[in-house]
């Protein structure tokens, strides 16, 4: 069962990992600013490891925390807004392993398929989308780094490949065999 963490404005956090061994996912919802709002994963000596959200304005998204399984646990959220923060496993969200179509403010996906041709569209966008892949040891591929409305290709590994997208307007993603 999923924890749910509700704050306002500035404030560190400590959450409870369904499991600390794995990333995990964070839904991340703001209200009420048209401000800035950053949440930082915190190292244990509580510098600032990682920029998980960084956004203007209300939002709600699915972040990628704990990349590396280290059991990240503090978050330092900025904010004006009321803000609320729930952390899930990785198994919930939504698997494809060819064709997969969503909204990028923010989504993590897992493909579960073969190696192959990463094609990529997104639409509604006049602003920057980021793709990264992640593998089960937590390394790291930039698959998409795009400004607009963008169709582009790359290579993807052999699945399972937790993907991380950030940007606005929506997307299409289709794997097809080398």
């Amino acid at each position: 069962m999923a924890i749910t963490y509700t704050g306002r404005g500035n404030r560190i956090l400590t959450i409870a990992l369904p499991d600390p061994t794995q990333a995990t996912l964070m839904v991340v919802t703001n209200r009420g600013t048209d401000g800035n709002v950053t949440v930082y994963e915190l190292d244990d000596q509580l510098h600032e490891a990682d920029l998980a959200v960084n956004t203007i304005g209300q939002d709600t998204g699915t972040v990628l925390v704990n990349k590396q399984g280290k059991g990240t646990t503090l978050m330092k959220i900025d904010g004006a807004g009321t803000w609320t923060i729930t952390p899930r496993s990785v198994s919930t969200a939504r698997h494809f392993s060819s064709v997969i179509t969503g909204k990028t403010e923010d989504d993590v996906v897992v493909h579960t398929g073969p190696a192959g041709i990463f094609n990529f569209s997104n639409k509604g966008s006049d602003s920057n989308v980021t793709i990264y892949s992640y593998d089960q040891d937590g390394n790291s591929d930039l698959l998409v780094n795009e400004i607009g409305a963008v169709t582009t290709q790359t290579a993807i590994h052999d699945g399972p490949q937790v993907l991380e997208i950030n940007g606005t307007g929506t997307y299409a993603i289709a794997v097809t065999p080398a």
